[in-house]
C-alpha cells in the first residue's frame, strides 16, 4: 500500500507563510483529514524538488506547456549537486 503525501507549493518559490498561519493551516487540515497519520508544516531554506515516486506524470514548462521530460532528470541532478 502506498502513501499519499499532498504538498502545497506556492507559485513564488521563495514565499513562506508565517509560522502562525502554518499552524492554522495544519489545524484546518487535521479537521478535514481526521484519519491522517500525520499533518505537519515544514519549511525549506532553498528551492527543492520533491520526487513523487510512482506518481510521476511528467514535467512541462509552466509558461508555455512544452514537454521538459527529455532534459529534466539531468537538470535536477546538476542542480542538486549529484553529478
Amino acid at each position: 500500500m502506498s502513501d499519499t503525501i499532498p504538498r502545497y507549493v506556492p507559485a513564488d518559490p521563495y514565499w513562506q507563510p508565517s509560522p502562525e498561519n502554518a499552524t492554522k493551516a495544519v489545524s484546518l487540515l487535521e479537521t478535514i483529514v481526521p484519519g491522517a497519520d500525520e499533518v505537519k508544516s515544514s519549511f525549506e531554506d532553498e528551492v527543492r524538488f520533491y520526487d513523487p515516486g510512482e506518481n510521476w506524470s511528467g514535467v512541462k514548462c509552466s509558461a508555455c506547456g512544452a514537454d521538459a521530460e527529455e532534459w529534466w532528470g539531468e537538470a535536477m541532478e546538476t542542480a542538486s549537486g549529484w553529478v
